[in-house]
């Protein structure tokens, strides 16, 4: 299934174009419950213009051989075949930059070159350890925040927003 930018979910049966209206791929149609709870934060408009800046950051810094990495739920992190490579840590959220710092290391421990981190969302009130982004989207107070992949409960993930639970 693919999320286009209206809101609309649509079967996918091949590549998603580039500069297409799709902003993720699922693999099932989303569980989304009462909607009226959510207070949008950023909508897909403020998201993908924030994006596209964090691309074009990235892309102007990063040069040469590089794997992306993104911090996924449920996924175990894959490490093998780095070694020497310029490594970009992608992150939804960071709040207490435990998650961050740890897997940075995973990374560097078996030889990436180097290893940058971008985030979209940043609670810099929840800081627990040092961590410092290469790149960020926006920062935001200590509100629950859910939509644009985060999720509560398994709620929310495929809202095409960043919005705040009341």
């Amino acid at each position: 299934m693919v999320l286009t930018r209206s809101g609309r979910y649509e079967k996918c049966l091949g590549n998603v174009d580039e500069g297409a209206e799709a902003i993720a791929v699922t693999g099932a149609p989303p569980r989304i419950v009462n909607m009226d709870t959510v207070r949008p934060l950023f909508d897909n408009r403020q998201i993908a213009e924030r994006v596209d800046q964090l691309a074009g950051s990235i892309a102007s810094r990063i040069d040469g051989n590089f794997m992306i990495v993104g911090l996924l739920k449920g996924s175990f992190m894959f490490v093998a075949g780095i070694a020497g490579r310029q490594v970009p840590l992608i992150d939804d959220i960071i709040d207490t930059g435990h998650t961050l710092n740890h897997t940075r290391k995973l990374l560097l421990d078996p030889g990436a070159e180097q290893v940058w981190i971008c985030w979209l969302l940043e609670k810099p009130g929840r800081r627990e350890v040092d961590c410092a982004a290469d790149f960020f989207g926006f920062e935001i107070v200590d509100v629950f925040v859910v939509g644009y992949g985060i999720d509560y409960a398994e709620n929310y993930r495929y809202l095409p927003y960043s919005g705040v639970v009341d």
